[in-house]
């Protein structure tokens, strides 16, 4: 997407010429083959460059459609030492961004509806539970019991995966294979959620 207009080279000299003075002298700026016609020409691919360059630079300090810049931007956000790296190495420019994105939109993240958010940003769908409300009956079996208080719920984010595993040791043999994503999703809960919360994952 083209945030300045881009002119041919012709349309260019054009637009030079029309601000050049008129009398005979300046006659031949719309002429062709003429000298100063040619001159106004080749002023005019140097603008349609510039044009093209002003193009280029805009596209890529916008995160949304940068290509070349896509290293630095993941620098910027520290992708490559973040719940990302693994995520990122050898993906695609699309996922790359969007890794970025789910960053920068996570940032602050502290509602129920903010920690959905970002799962769906990942491409997962959760529900959050209170961990007071998962100590209550009724409760499906199997169940787990998180504290022995329930003022201790309180402090407790219940995250049901809704049946998606995990891809990480330890396995129960036969092994099924789960979503990695999973494992991004659990490192990036940890570093937002509150400091006094803990979070207990379900339905895995």
């Amino acid at each position: 997407m083209s945030t300045f207009k881009e002119h041919s080279q012709t349309q260019q000299a054009s637009m030079l010429a029309r601000k050049l003075p008129e009398g005979d002298f300046w006659a031949g700026k719309s002429i062709d083959g003429t000298v100063i016609n040619k001159l106004l020409l080749s002023l005019g691919m140097q603008y349609l460059r510039a044009e093209g360059k002003l193009n280029y630079t805009a596209d890529e300090l916008a995160l949304t459609t940068t290509n070349d810049l896509i290293d630095e931007w993941e620098q910027e956000y520290n992708i490559k030492g973040s719940c990302f790296a693994s995520l990122s190495a050898g993906a695609d420019l699309e996922t790359r961004i969007n890794n970025i994105l789910t960053r920068i939109a996570a940032d602050g993240t502290s509602t129920e509806a903010q920690f959905i958010a970002v799962a769906d940003s990942l491409g997962l769908t959760i529900d959050i539970i209170p961990g007071r409300d998962y100590m209550e009956f009724p409760i499906t079996f199997p169940f787990t019991f998180i504290a022995d208080e329930e003022r201790d719920g309180r402090f407790i984010i219940v995250v049901d995966l809704d049946g998606v595993s995990s891809s990480v040791f330890p396995f129960t043999f036969p092994i099924t294979f789960g979503d990695a994503r999973i494992e991004i999703l659990k490192c990036f809960f940890e570093r937002l959620k509150p400091a006094n919360c803990d979070v207990l994952y379900v339905n895995e």
